[in-house]
């Protein structure tokens, strides 16, 4: 965004045009979407638009920042529940978090994972600090093994694992429409190999 809104006039309008948008995602295909609709729809002069997002790409930016920022703060909450004492039923609580909001909002999935109609994903750069969270989380209120190594190794292991998570998700968005069971496991399993060849785990 080019310029952050200061007035509450500002902060309404942003807040207008960024619940446009997403009432035309419902609708259309992202590359269908053009500025003069976003701008109609919204009920504000093209003008004003630009002087918030300066492009249509701009706008499906600050709707990924702010559906990322919601993810994040649905994780923090599912961790804040309590201790989870064992890794692996915390790491596949976290996937469900994730699943749970992308099969009950449908643009947030649209925008981060794709789906049959747009294979364009805009991934948010915060994507990593979400993953940084989660690692210090699954150290601090898991049995997380604490292997030599793993604890400086734990970022990087879980920006893996989330990065890899998502694309499988991506994968069933586009292919059924939702995130299915089967995909769901798939990732747990893909994720949880991953982790544990990392940790030196053996079953």
């Amino acid at each position: 965004m080019r310029n952050e809104p200061s007035r509450e006039g500002s902060r309404e309008k942003v807040k207008a045009i960024l619940c446009a948008t997403e009432r035309l995602l419902d609708d259309h295909a992202i590359d269908d979407i053009t500025t003069s609709m976003i701008a109609r729809e919204a009920g504000v002069t093209r003008t004003s638009l630009y002087h918030f997002f300066p492009s249509k790409v701009d706008v499906l930016e600050a709707m990924t920042d702010a559906y990322q920022d919601d993810l994040n703060e649905r994780v923090i909450a599912f961790f804040e529940i309590g201790r989870r004492d064992d890794y692996r039923a915390a790491w596949t609580g976290v996937a469900s978090v994730y699943r749970d909001y992308f099969n009950t909002n449908p643009v947030a999935a649209k925008l981060l994972l794709g789906n049959a109609e747009s294979k364009q994903v805009l991934l948010d750069k915060s994507q990593d600090k979400i993953a940084m969270q989660i690692a210090d989380m699954m150290q601090a209120k898991t049995n997380l093994p604490q292997n030599p190594g793993s604890e400086a190794r734990a970022p990087f292991m879980f920006q893996i694992m989330t990065k890899l998570m998502m694309s499988i998700f991506s994968l069933g968005m586009r292919r059924d429409g939702k995130i299915t069971k089967a995909i769901d496991e798939e990732s747990n399993v893909a994720t949880m190999a991953y982790l544990d060849s990392n940790l030196g785990e053996r079953d």
